[in-house]
C-alpha cells in the first residue's frame, strides 16, 4: 500500500543581486564581484535525494535523481542568494516498483497532474563560513508539492569549488566551477494531501529528505 512520499523537490533558484557602478570607485568603494550562475542539473546524473518514512508496519526508503534548477551564487555574499530547485516526481522510486507506481497515482503524488515539486528560496540566514569555499546556512522558502505550497525552513551547507568541473568529469572539454548543496529536512505528508486516507500505521506521516546535488557553472 503505498503512499508515500515524495521527494522534496527543490528547484533552488539562487539569485544574488550585485551592483557594479563605476561611481562606487569614486567614493572609495570596491565594486562587487559578479555572481555565478549554476545549472543544478548534474551532468553525471548521480546527484539527488534519499527519502525515508517510518511506521509500525512498513518502514519505506527511496530516492529521486531528477533534480534541476538554477542557483545564482556569490561566494563573497552567500546570504544574498536566491533561487529555485525543482524535482521531477517521475524520478521518485520507493521500495518496490509496485509501490513506486502506486504512490505516483492520483491518490498520492498525482504525477500526471503535478509532474514537479519545487523549493523557491525566500531568504538565507545564519550564514557561517566553515572552511574555504564551504558555508553553513539556514534557508527559508516556499515548498510546493502537488497543489499545496507551504513555508519551509532548511539548514545545510553550500560548497563552492573553483575550476573543478574538469576534475569531476561528466562534461568533455568543459571547465568551470562546482556548487554542491547539502541539506536534510522533514515535512508531513498530511500537510500536502499525500494519500490522506492511508493510515499512518502503514505509512508514517513524517517524510524525511536527505538532499545532495551538484551544480555547474562552465567558464
Amino acid at each position: 500500500m503505498n503512499s508515500l512520499t515524495h521527494t522534496t523537490g527543490v528547484k533552488f533558484r539562487f539569485i544574488v543581486p550585485i551592483v557594479t557602478f563605476p561611481a562606487l570607485a569614486v567614493y572609495g568603494f570596491a565594486p562587487a564581484a559578479n555572481p555565478l550562475t549554476f545549472n543544478m542539473k548534474d551532468p553525471k546524473g548521480v546527484s539527488g535525494m534519499s527519502i525515508s518514512i517510518d511506521s509500525k508496519l512498513e518502514p519505506v526508503h527511496g530516492y529521486a535523481n531528477g533534480v534541476t534548477g538554477t542557483l545564482i551564487f556569490d561566494p563573497a555574499a552567500p546570504e544574498k542568494s536566491q533561487g529555485t530547485i525543482v524535482v521531477d516526481m517521475q524520478s521518485v522510486t520507493l521500495g518496490s516498483a509496485a509501490m513506486s507506481d502506486s504512490m505516483k497515482g492520483d491518490f498520492c503524488l498525482d504525477v500526471a497532474k503535478f509532474p514537479n515539486s519545487k523549493f523557491e528560496l525566500v531568504s538565507v540566514k545564519k550564514v557561517k563560513k566553515v572552511s574555504e569555499g564551504t558555508f553553513e546556512f539556514t534557508a527559508e522558502g516556499n515548498f510546493t508539492l502537488k497543489d499545496v505550497t507551504r513555508k519551509l525552513t532548511v539548514s545545510g551547507t553550500a560548497t563552492h569549488q573553483t575550476n573543478m568541473i574538469k576534475k569531476r568529469g561528466g562534461l568533455e572539454g568543459v571547465e568551470g566551477d562546482l556548487l554542491t548543496i547539502r541539506t536534510k529536512f522533514s515535512f508531513k505528508r498530511s500537510d500536502y494531501k499525500l494519500a490522506p486516507d492511508l493510515s499512518t500505521e502503514y505509512i508514517g506521516d513524517q517524510i524525511n529528505i536527505d538532499f545532495s546535488s551538484v551544480g555547474i557553472c562552465p567558464r
